[in-house]
C-alpha cells in the first residue's frame, strides 16, 4: 500500500496510507491529508489510484502543484516522488506502486506542431503575472486620465 510522508511544514514526519482510490490533499477537512497552511488550497490536489498505478492531479489550485520541482497538472507517480502543495513537500512511497515504463534509449526530441496535443504531464503552467501587471497599469492610466480631465474641466473650462 502506498503512503504519503510530510517532509515540511507543521505536520512534518506524519504518514498517511492511501487506502481509497481517491486521496485528497488540501486545507479542507474532507481531504485525506489536511494541511493547515495558507499556501495550500482547500482542495489542492488529489492522488488517484487505479490498481497499482497512482496519478497526481492538480485541482486548479492557486499556487499550483509541483512534482519533483516541476509544475504538474497531471502526472503518473513512482516511489520516491516528491510533490509540493504550496509550501508543503510530501513524498510518496510504497512497494505496490507500479514503476513507470522504461523510456527508450535513443529517442530524439520532437517538436510540437500547431494543433498537436501535448501530454498533460508535460504541460507547463502559464505565468499570468504579466497580464495582471498590464491590467493594473491600464487601470492606473485610466484613473490618471480621469483625474486630469476633472482638473482640466475644473480650472480651464470655467
Amino acid at each position: 500500500m502506498a503512503e504519503l510522508t510530510i517532509l515540511s511544514g507543521n505536520r512534518l514526519g506524519e504518514t498517511f496510507e492511501i487506502e481509497a482510490n481517491r486521496a485528497g490533499i488540501g486545507r479542507a477537512a474532507d481531504n485525506l491529508v489536511v494541511l493547515n497552511d495558507p499556501s495550500v488550497s482547500g482542495h489542492h490536489c488529489v492522488i488517484l489510484r487505479d490498481g497499482s498505478k497512482y496519478t497526481l492531479r492538480d485541482l486548479n489550485s492557486t499556487n499550483g502543484t509541483r512534482l519533483n520541482g516541476e509544475f504538474a497538472d497531471e502526472a503518473r507517480l513512482k516511489t520516491g516522488d516528491v510533490l509540493r502543495t504550496g509550501e508543503v513537500e510530501i513524498r510518496i512511497d510504497g512497494e505496490d506502486i507500479e514503476p513507470l515504463p522504461a523510456e527508450p534509449e535513443s529517442v530524439a526530441p520532437t517538436a510540437v506542431l500547431p494543433g498537436q496535443q501535448v501530454s498533460p504531464a508535460f504541460r507547463a503552467r502559464r505565468d499570468t503575472r504579466p497580464l495582471v501587471h498590464a491590467a493594473v497599469a491600464l487601470a492606473v492610466l485610466l484613473a490618471l486620465a480621469a483625474i486630469g480631465w476633472f482638473l482640466y474641466t475644473l480650472f480651464f473650462k470655467s
